[in-house]
This record gives C-alpha cells, structure tokens and sequence, in this order.
C-alpha cells in the first residue's frame, strides 16, 4: 500500500511541462516496484470497469429477451443462457447505451455554462431554454434507446437499422410512448417513497439498539449492528432496485410488442374520440 501511495504522490508531480513530456514526467522518479504497482492497479481497476460494463450490458439484452419469451410461451431462461443471449449482441447494445448517455454531455457543455454565469434575466432566458431542449432531447434519446435495444435482441438488427427503425417507431406512436413514459415517472415517485418509509422502518429498531450499544459501552455489539444495518440496505436496496428496473423494462417490451402486432393507440386518443362520439351523438 505504501509502494502505492507513493506511486500515487509522485504522479501529482509538476504540470508545467507541456505535451507528452507532462505525462512522461511524473513516472521518471518512480523506482521498479512503484511503477509495477502503479500499473497493476491500474490495469485491474480497468479490468473490472470492463467487466462491469460486459456484464451489465449483457443482463440488460438478456433481460429484453427473457421478459419478450416470457410474455410469448410463458417459459422461463436460466440465467446463463439470459446472459449468453445478450452477449451475441454486445457490441449493438454498447452502442445504443453509449448513444442514449450522450445527453449527459449537453446537459455539461450546454447547461454547466449558464449555471455558473452571473444571474441575470438573459442567462435565466437561456438557461430554461436550453434545459428544456436537452430534456426533450434526452427523452427522445431514451425512447430511441429502448425500442432499438428491443430491435436489435428480438429481430437481429443491427445498429443502424434498429435505429432507423426505432426512430420510424417512435415517430408512428410517440404518444403513448409519452403517457408510458409517465406512467412509470409517478410509479417511481411511489415506490421511491416506499423505500424510504421501510427504510425509516429498518432504521428505527437498529438505531435503538445502537443507542443502548452506546449506553452500555460496548463498541463489539455497536460494530455488529452497524454492520449488519449496512448489510440489511444494501441488499434492500439492491432488490427493490432490482424488480423495479425489471418492471420497467417488461412495461416498454410488451408496449413494444402490442405496437408491432396489433398496434397501440393512446388512452387520450381514445378518450378524445370517445368524448367526441358522445358530443356528436348528443347533438344529432
């Protein structure tokens, strides 16, 4: 560790050498071993970014796949032929997870500006202006996101035709991709408070029993409870996560696949038609 950290000490070196001699610099004072751990750690924490990365972008097409099987015959996939299902199709999910984060760089290089500008009538103009466009921008991107995941795990297309066509999709029934949209944006609001009144639940009793840890003096008993109550929202929140991501999920893949076979249209538009057929019967 202490190799490591100096390592780690001599690379915030001098930075007023330009070019590529500024990032040669700081690895010149580094003996052997320091270099060697530097690049070790350095290597395994790209490692496991790109394990990371591999295993959730499989889960998430094997997810896609899982849930359209599910819904057709009802039979259910174990969990490595999910993750073998997503994996034919990395390098396209990759790309469409890469393309619908694209918004976080408008909202940095199109919104951070304004903020920290000085306050006037004319950057606040701007800046609704802006953020409005880039979350209009950044919704369509996701709409764009999820249909052409679907494409790409349930037709085979690639990453330009799932595009292409999820762009066609979206265009036909953006409406009831809005109100699914917000749908899922109020269920979200529900179960967030949800998990925070078990939270509060969880909380109580082992803050209690911190309590009387404390007042009995006994730091063995109180590192238990700590533990423990990390454990027990860790693994609350990683359930709860869990099934509301697959939840979501399986509410835009049967939206997709009722779009594709039988058509979707949007419960205004039917509520609109039928407030009119009533007034125009009314009238007759």
């Amino acid at each position: 560790y202490q190799t490591f950290n100096q390592a780690l000490d001599r690379l915030q070196g001098p930075t007023s050498i330009s070019g590529v001699s500024s990032l040669i610099a700081p690895f010149v004072g580094l003996d052997f071993w320091q270099f060697v751990s530097l690049i070790s750690i350095s290597f395994v924490v790209l490692a496991a970014v790109v394990a990371l990365l591999v295993l959730v972008t499989a889960a998430r097409g094997g997810l896609i796949w899982s849930l359209a099987k599910v819904s057709k015959v009802n039979k259910k996939e174990s969990i490595l032929a999910i993750l073998k299902r997503g994996m034919r199709v990395f390098f396209p999910l990759l790309g469409i997870g890469i393309l619908t984060r694209l918004d976080i760089l408008l909202y940095w290089f199109v919104i951070n500006p304004l903020v920290v500008q000085e306050p006037s009538a004319t950057t606040f103009t701007l800046f609704l202006l802006s953020f409005v466009l880039v979350t209009l921008i950044s919704l369509v991107l996701s709409f764009l996101g999820i249909y052409a995941s679907v494409l790409v795990i349930l037709d085979g297309h690639t990453f330009s035709q799932s595009l292409r066509e999820a762009f066609s999709i979206f265009a036909q029934h953006w409406l009831v991709s809005i109100e699914l949209a917000l749908i899922l944006y109020f269920i979200t609001l529900l179960v967030g408070v949800g998990v925070l009144i078990v939270m509060f639940a969880l909380g109580v009793p082992l803050l209690l029993m911190g309590s009387i840890a404390v007042f009995l003096n006994i730091p063995a008993l109180l590192w238990v409870i700590v533990v423990v109550g990390a454990m027990a929202y860790l693994t609350f929140l990683l359930l709860a996560g869990s099934a509301f991501i697959t939840f979501q999920y399986a509410a835009w893949v049967l939206l997709f696949m009722k779009v594709r076979e039988a058509g979707a249209t949007s419960k205004i538009m039917r509520l609109t038609s039928r407030f009119s057929h009533i007034l125009h019967r009314k009238v007759i």
